[in-house]
């Protein structure tokens, strides 16, 4: 087209060399040739800013005056052709007498140079772009945000939920219905086939659109990290529109001898996932695990294993946790530079379909709920409340009562007998508690090694060394029907078949003497 109309009417040019409309008005949104739909640059007064890293010849992050525009897409970045060209057919100043010196610097600005420069832009030039959310205030799109969770809490089942919803069109946990959209899980720690496909089916999820890799090299099957290759993930989610990357976990995509407690390898990895995030426009999601040794002085952001790099680099972090009723999944978020945070979040369980109505099923799904009054505030200070250490030995006197039990067995059941009255205390907390309470002198509490080792604990003269495995292990049964096979035998010091048969006895006697 010709220089001086390139220059007055940037929509033609750029619409001439593939770029499209997507949104019209005083902040224009453009799209790359290449592509429907989405938004990589804008266009607001005469200042033309990229967002996209495949739209050459432009960089992104970058905001271009009209005349570099016209210089770029028609000169191939030859300025001084550019100019010109413009002087050529009168646009701008007349052209000067033959021989005298053109000044050319208004159009070309600063000479052309192979020396990095400092990428210095005012905000007047800067155009405004509103937050966009998959999930408001959870999982933004064109960011990096982040679910932290302890290993057995479900991570993997609320992942595969989330991307049901996203894929099905299904209203998200806050009742928000929106367009279905495409799912990328990028998952090493779970099979696809035998794990996640039945979790995504039972949670309804289209699988048509969500698509899985563990991003190898297909012809060496070597595996791949996002720091080295993200350029072949920014090409795949923008070939297929993806809304949603979920990358689980964070440490089973970091290139081989990453340390995920040294802040620079935590920055390069999490550089290249936000690159993937601004390029694309999705929302990328990175799933972590939590500290083993709990919270540190109760902040939940230092839950998060590895360096604060990862929540610092991130924009929003959830957290998922165990709730306060049996079997309930606390999810709320901790951080957010975007807004305001609901400290409070959601509840949810595991439900099975009902047989009569959907058919039987062994896969569970998710319900989700607000969460109660009773979270209010959960989020501040220490997370768990002090431990009494004479709460730990009544627990443990109500467990020995039923009969005595392996170490392991009776830790566990005191635990569980504790968080009915305080559900948030930690694990760690109430083992530490039980080994001292065991190692200290208590004239109602035994220990004592049991066959092949086993440790064992008891009530005060419960154990008696002249029975023969198979009677204790019929006396054992009797006391404790409830016991498990793996216990009876531990504590019988018989084998497995003997105890098996002992409880299964036992129980059917139970059952004939019910009315």
């Amino acid at each position: 087209m010709p220089a001086h109309n390139a220059l007055t009417d940037l929509p033609v040019l750029l619409t001439q060399h593939g770029w499209s409309l997507v949104r019209d008005g005083e902040n224009q949104h453009w799209c790359r040739p290449g592509k429907t739909g989405s938004t990589s640059a804008t266009l607001r007064d005469g200042v033309f800013y990229v967002f996209s890293s495949n739209a050459d010849p432009f960089e992104p992050g970058r905001a271009y005056s009209p005349f570099a525009v016209y210089a770029l897409l028609e000169h191939r970045g030859d300025f001084q052709a550019a100019a010109t060209e413009l002087r050529r057919l009168g646009f701008g100043d007349p052209a000067p007498s033959e021989g005298a010196d053109v000044d050319l610097s208004g159009l070309l600005g600063p000479e052309p140079t192979n020396v990095l420069q400092f990428d210095l832009q005012r905000f007047s030039e800067t155009p405004e772009r509103q937050i966009d959310w998959l999930w408001p205030g959870v999982i933004p799109r064109g960011m990096l945000s982040l679910i932290g969770g302890k290993q057995g809490l479900g991570k993997s089942f609320l992942i595969c939920d989330l991307a049901a919803r996203i894929s099905a069109g299904l209203p998200m946990p806050d009742g928000l219905i929106h367009p279905p959209g495409q799912v990328l899980l990028l998952a090493r720690e779970d099979d696809a086939s035998c794990v996640l496909l039945p979790r995504l089916k039972a949670a309804k999820a289209d699988l048509s659109r969500v698509a899985w890799s563990i991003f190898a090299n297909a012809a060496t099957g070597s595996p791949m990290d996002l720091t080295s290759h993200v350029d072949l993930l920014v090409e795949a989610v923008t070939n297929h529109r993806f809304d949603l990357i979920v990358v689980d976990t964070f440490a089973a995509f970091a290139p081989v001898g990453t340390d995920a407690n040294a802040a620079q390898d935590v920055r390069l990895l999490l550089d290249s996932l936000t690159r993937l995030a601004r390029t694309t426009g999705a929302a990328v999601v990175v799933v972590a695990h939590l500290r083993k040794t709990g919270q540190g002085d109760g902040d939940p952001m230092d839950a998060i294993a590895g360096s604060a790099q990862m929540t610092a680099g991130v924009r929003v972090a959830a957290l998922l946790d165990k709730g306060m009723g049996e079997g309930e999944r606390w999810f709320r978020v901790v951080k957010s530079n975007l807004g305001r945070i609901d400290e409070q979040g959601w509840t949810w369980r595991f439900a099975w379909p009902d047989p009569f109505t959907e058919g039987a099923a062994d896969m569970p799904h998710i319900e989700w709920t607000a969460a109660g009054d009773e979270y209010q505030g959960m989020g501040d200070g220490p997370r768990e409340a002090p431990l009494d250490p004479a709460a730990v030995r009544e627990a443990l006197l109500g467990v020995l009562a039923k009969g005595p039990r392996s170490q392991r067995a009776a830790c566990e059941l005191t635990l569980a007998t504790i968080r009915k009255t305080n559900p948030r205390v930690r694990k760690a907390d109430v083992e530490l508690a039980f080994e001292d309470l065991i190692a200290a002198p208590d004239p109602a509490i035994e220990a004592w090694e049991g066959p092949r080792g086993a440790k064992l604990v008891g009530l005060a003269g419960c154990r008696c060394e002249t029975e023969d495995p198979e009677t204790k292990a019929s006396r054992l049964a009797h006391e404790n029907p409830a016991m498990s096979v793996r216990d009876l035998r531990a504590l019988a010091g018989c084998r497995r078949e003997v105890a098996a048969e002992a409880l299964r006895l036992v129980r059917m006697t139970h059952e004939e003497k019910q009315p």
